[in-house]
């Protein structure tokens, strides 16, 4: 068999982004952004302790949480205020962690700062994350 060619293959075997990590924050200097931004602690789940993705917002106390972290639809807030109510993030909290740069998942490979909102697209169309098709013939 030859190498793989099609671009599907190679994304089909890519795990889907489930956690993105606070070290890769491309903040510049002093932990805050050219824009004065810098990555709060609201921006972090408290269940994965990574940066939240899919967010999703604790009616009650307005903690933001990984949609995949709170698994079941009755699950307490994890910061114990008593909600069990989620929803959608406010539109300016989104506007901000929208705006939030971070280093892609297969630095030092790639050097591209993307931001927050391009990040999970960048991840799947990264040529450094894709596999390398073996050249052994007998593979």
């Amino acid at each position: 068999m030859g190498p793989i060619g099609n671009s599907d293959e190679f994304n089909s075997a890519l795990p889907p982004l489930n956690y993105l990590d606070p070290e890769l924050y491309a903040s510049q200097g002093g932990g805050t952004t050219s824009a004065g931004i810098e990555l709060e602690g609201e921006f972090i789940c408290v269940v994965c302790t990574g940066v939240v993705l899919n967010p999703t917002e604790c009616k009650t106390c307005s903690s933001l949480y990984c949609k995949a972290c709170l698994s079941k639809e009755d699950l307490p807030c994890p910061k114990r205020c008593g909600g069990q109510e989620y929803g959608k993030v406010n539109r300016m909290i989104m506007n901000a962690m929208n705006k939030l740069p971070f280093r892609c998942q297969f630095s030092p490979k790639c050097d591209r700062i993307v931001n927050y909102d391009q990040y999970e697209m960048h991840y799947k169309e990264c040529p450094h994350g894709k596999p390398i098709p073996c050249e052994n013939s007998h593979c």
